[in-house]
């Protein structure tokens, strides 16, 4: 009898060592599917875009000398996300062969960022009414309606125009500049549009460069991007143009129309994109890595290095 009952009290323990077992099992799987989930959110869901554009109209208000609001950072913030999300859920059925996992990624969560894409337009909105005025409500209204339409129609327009999705969106995302004048209530002077210019110059360069990841796709869908057009090698030595030229613009408005000279601490990403368009040309396997992370990070420094430019000449 003794016997029995602790065999009885093993096979008890051994349920429940077991039990233990699987429910700790369960929740590691569960730990681990939501860091995954928070990894791919964070890489297709269009947040280091979001924040380096937030990046960008912050490294605008130092140099128009504007105190930091938060409020208007997030607008923008929101507002590309509305964007960013908005195209790449419409377009998801159509990139199973140019970036698959991005494809099986936005495809499987479909529901979720249908949720989080009216969370973003919800709170982009309110933010909007509540804090802006009536000039850059209607702006803000105009940009988001432009980039809806962008993706429904004027993208097929890049079949038969040359580079017309990489100058499109360029000219757009240079309206956020705009945009930062009207929310503010600033007049236009001559050194912001040259530095409107040098933005525009290298939005075309960033929007471009992606491009060399989807290639493929773009050729199967009959898209005429700027590499498919010049070829790999040849759109790089073009790249290296763009960068020059961008740059030169930025030391012109700092020559001769009184952009704040602290600017010119921008040239550090001068050598920057020079690094990571040669390295594009030496580790073709490298490109999706560079366009997911290293240009479109750039603006998250932006700031900072324009900031420091700032604090040298207080004390200089």
């Amino acid at each position: 009898m003794f016997l029995q009952i602790l065999h009885t009290c093993d096979q008890r323990m051994e349920v429940t060592i077991n039990s233990m077992q699987w429910h700790e099992n369960e929740v590691a799987v569960q730990f681990h599917w939501l860091l995954q989930l928070i990894h791919n959110q964070i890489l297709y869901g269009g947040h280091i875009v979001s924040l380096g554009l937030a990046a960008m109209v912050s490294t605008v208000m130092l140099l128009l000398g504007q105190s930091f609001r938060w409020e208007f950072v997030l607008i923008v913030y929101l507002g590309t996300l509305c964007v960013y999300n908005y195209d790449h859920v419409r377009d998801s059925q159509f990139d199973d062969q140019g970036n698959c996992t991005r494809s099986q990624y936005l495809t499987g969560h479909r529901r979720l960022y249908v949720l989080l894409l009216l969370s973003y337009v919800s709170l982009f909105f309110v933010l909007l009414v509540v804090f802006g005025n009536l000039s850059s409500i209607i702006m803000g209204v105009v940009m988001l309606v432009i980039s809806v339409l962008y993706t429904d129609v004027f993208k097929k327009l890049t079949r038969h125009v040359v580079g017309f999705k990489n100058v499109f969106t360029s000219v757009f995302l240079s309206l956020l500049l705009v945009f930062t004048l009207m929310y503010h209530e600033l007049a236009l002077s001559s050194w912001f549009v040259l530095f409107t210019v040098f933005v525009f110059l290298h939005f075309l360069l960033d929007t471009s460069f992606c491009d060399l990841k989807d290639m493929d796709d773009d050729q199967r869908k009959g898209l005429k991007t700027l590499p498919l057009w010049l070829g790999t090698q040849r759109y790089l030595w073009f790249a290296h143009g763009l960068n020059l030229l961008s740059f030169g613009v930025l030391i012109g408005a700092v020559l001769f129309y009184s952009l704040p000279w602290f600017a010119l601490g921008l040239l550090t990403f001068f050598i920057y994109r020079i690094w990571y368009i040669e390295h594009a040309r030496r580790t073709p396997d490298r490109i999706p890595f560079l366009c997911h992370v290293a240009v479109d990070a750039e603006y998250l420094f932006w700031p900072v290095v324009v900031g420091v430019g700032l604090v040298l000449c207080w004390f200089a």
